[in-house]
């Protein structure tokens, strides 16, 4: 945009400076003085790399004001405007261009018929419009046009994209076709100037079972999966598949008036590879699963009681054996079957909850307290909820909360986690390859 000034006189002390602003609705793109070396009129250019929609321009104070606080200062008269453009419309993303507020105007503004008859928008990129009540529909990837087809006018409503930072600007093209009462066509193109905007994060969510296989009680509450004896089958099974054998154990616990609930266990068989999803509720909770291969789903709940909060520091799990086992045993976590051994449920237990998964693609969750989590082999999906959040992706970019590229394929384990995704406190993370798997431990701390 070019803009004629006159009356901003050099020689008056020192030269008067005038100064425009440039804004992007109430955000101040950029602010710049300008004068003259001689002369008191000429044209000054104002343009930006960024879009904008308003200018301000202002008088300031003389070059050789100084600390003057009365008497002249500079001023001057605007005396033309010209605006320059490539001819584009221009929208943020997400929101709708209104043709009827451009400079541009309609499709059909710049149209004229040497016969002087009356035309109409029929195609767009090559494709016959359909009319109803004098509107047509076109959607692109880029948003959705809607024209007028008595007048020309039309709409864009942006899509919103995340893959365009803020200001960025995405040029947009698309060709109209023009046809008279006799069947002579032209065509034109617009361009439309897409400019992106400050995304807001949108905080991911897990998705939760309806319902579960096995529910949990208030007390700590045990889950194991183990392999069942071929000598405890009888004749008609021995020809079945693998099986495994799954038994929930429930420690007595106090009700909320205080009231003795007795302790239960309830042994059950599963085939190896099929799915299962526990709910264990709050306590301090054991989940080991990993020697199936079944997809599980493992809500621990919250490790706290709802009489007790007691939630361990960070110290708790820095530097602990759980995390470092690879300094030394390689056996330290898993044994040889795939179960948690028992130096890791002496380490861990009984302030976190500890759950360990197979080699599936599972989902884990805790919903409060502390977790230490080994994911086993496989895809799998852990979060913390109330103050921490974390995710593992497969093969799939996300930057919303991204803290940490972990690249990570291990031929054996076939594990595609690619991306940590966080938010709050997340205390310690590490993802190492032991017995041939990929193993992800998490460590989630949360006040809820």
């Amino acid at each position: 945009m070019d803009v004629g000034i006159s009356r901003l006189f050099a020689s008056e002390n020192g030269g008067e400076v005038g100064k425009y602003l440039i804004y992007d609705g109430d955000v101040l793109i950029d602010e710049v003085t300008f004068s003259f070396e001689t002369g008191h009129s000429g044209i000054i250019n104002i343009s930006s790399d960024q879009a904008f929609d308003r200018v301000v321009l202002e008088s300031t104070e003389r070059r050789d004001d100084g600390d003057r606080n009365s008497g002249d200062s500079s001023d001057f008269v605007i005396t033309e405007i010209t605006v320059h453009g490539s001819g584009a419309y221009q929208v943020v993303e997400g929101n709708t261009l209104d043709s009827t507020t451009t400079i541009q105007g309609s499709l059909l503004s710049n149209d004229v018929d040497p016969e002087g008859d009356t035309f109409s928008i029929t195609k767009v990129n090559g494709n016959t419009l359909t009319y109803v009540n004098n509107e047509a529909t076109v959607v692109f990837d880029e948003g959705t046009l809607t024209i007028n087809g008595v007048t020309g006018e039309f709409s864009f409503t942006a899509t919103d994209r995340d893959e365009l930072a803020e200001s960025d600007i995405d040029n947009f093209t698309f060709e109209y076709t023009v046809e008279d009462a006799h069947g002579d066509t032209d065509t034109a193109k617009v361009h439309i100037d897409i400019v992106g905007k400050e995304s807001t994060p949108v905080e991911p969510e897990p998705t939760l079972p309806d319902s579960y296989d096995y529910e949990g009680t208030p007390g700590v509450d045990t889950y194991t999966l183990s392999k069942v004896q071929t000598d405890q089958l009888s004749e008609d099974r021995l020809s079945w598949v693998e099986e495994n054998s799954l038994t929930a154990a429930h420690s007595g616990y106090q009700d909320e008036n205080l009231g003795p609930v007795g302790s239960s266990t309830t042994p059950a068989h599963f085939v190896y590879d099929d799915d299962l999803s526990i709910h264990s509720g709050d306590s301090n909770d054991r989940i080991d699963l990993g020697i199936g291969s079944g997809n599980y789903t493992v809500n621990a709940g919250t490790s706290t009681t709802w009489h007790d909060t007691n939630i361990v520091g960070r110290d708790f799990f820095e530097g602990s054996d759980f995390i470092e086992s690879d300094k030394g045993d390689a056996n330290y976590i898993l044994d040889a079957d795939g179960k948690l051994t028992t130096q890791a449920n002496q380490e861990m237990q009984p302030e976190p909850d500890l759950v360990s998964t197979g080699s599936g693609d599972d989902f884990i969750i805790s919903e409060g307290g502390n977790l230490a989590a080994f994911g086993g082999a496989g895809d799998d999906e852990i979060w913390g909820r109330t103050t921490a959040l974390m995710r593992f992706v497969a093969e799939k970019v996300t930057t919303k909360y991204l803290v940490a590229e972990v690249m990570t394929s291990f031929e054996e384990a076939q594990a595609t986690m690619n991306y940590m995704v966080a938010k709050a406190q997340i205390y310690s993370f590490g993802i190492k390859q032991i017995l041939g798997k990929t193993k992800t431990i998490l460590l989630i701390m949360t006040t809820s």
